[in-house]
């Protein structure tokens, strides 16, 4: 529906935009063809605005409204949306965007919601699995939560299973119930393509899955003796990393709500997707206005 998106973009890192009007040089304005569902007549375009277009059954006369944006963004200020998607496409968390923009703090939030769950739905309607006869993948298990105190054990943790191709960076991560080698099996087969080798260390639900399959090469470390196999340098040093990186980002943003973990891992993907892409912030920008 956008075009000229980098002008717009232009427009939004300066404040310079400020009013509806503004957008016409930036939507797509093809009107569609819509048909009258009581006469099954072409309708009339009588009335179009950026965003809205009004039609009317030159037969019956019933007018109806049709909204380019999908989401239930329709219902706020345009200008609002998109300059909060411009400072979410930077990195900017929710509490600084109701300091930077207009955008009164719980319309930030709300908009903050909106926005990662249609990232979290595109993101899982366009999932794949990684790894493939040749690649290496990593995999391990984090528990995410917090310590009363920051002493003790975690309260309301969350358990997230993921793996890393070592060769092209490919990553999943999913909310697991528990670790047991049916659970992590499943996802396993799930994520991970068939010929793939798969490192691990030597948790007692991967020997027991890993034993009894001929679908993944698996080599393995101990952990209890060394970070890196001295014999074969099999190590899972990189899928540590990738938990380091979404915890610094969860605390970055100030994500603690354990029930929208599975959105902070969606968005979260997403921008590492991004980040070595030049003009990263653009092409999330592009992405945003492309779901909304």
């Amino acid at each position: 529906m956008f075009k000229n998106v980098e002008d717009l973009y232009f427009l939004c890192k300066h404040r310079l935009l400020i009013s509806e009007k503004q957008l016409k040089e930036f939507i797509d304005t093809k009107l569609e063809n819509v048909k009258c569902i009581t006469c099954i007549i072409a309708m009339n375009p009588i009335k179009t605005t950026p965003l809205k277009i009004q039609y009317r059954c030159k037969n019956c006369q019933k007018k109806i409204t049709l909204n380019r944006l999908n989401s239930s963004f329709k219902s706020y200020n345009i200008i609002n949306v998109i300059n909060f998607l411009f400072y979410f496409s930077v990195g900017i968390n929710a509490s600084e965007i109701s300091i930077l923009s207009d955008i009164p703090s719980h319309q930030v939030y709300k908009f903050l919601t909106e926005i990662q769950r249609l990232i979290y739905y595109h993101e899982g309607t366009n999932r794949k699995m990684i790894g493939g006869v040749g690649l290496h993948v990593e995999i391990d298990e984090s528990q995410v939560g917090k310590r009363k105190n920051n002493v003790g054990r975690l309260r309301n943790h969350k358990i997230i299973f993921g793996g890393i191709c070592r060769e092209n960076k490919d990553i999943f991560m999913e909310i697991v119930d528990d670790k047991s080698r049916d659970t992590l099996g499943r996802e396993i087969i799930s994520n991970i393509q068939p010929g793939t080798t798969v490192l691990t260390d030597q948790w007692s639900s991967y020997m027991s899955f890993f034993s009894n399959q001929d679908i993944y090469c698996h080599n393995f470390v101990n952990h209890s003796t060394n970070f890196v196999d001295p014999i074969d340098g099999t190590h899972t040093q990189t899928i540590e990393s990738l938990w380091s990186a979404f915890k610094k980002f969860k605390r970055k943003h100030g994500y603690s709500r354990q029930n929208l973990l599975h959105l902070y891992i969606s968005e979260f993907k997403m921008r590492r997707r991004f980040k070595d892409q030049t003009e990263s912030s653009l092409r999330i920008f592009k992405y945003l206005l492309n779901i909304i």
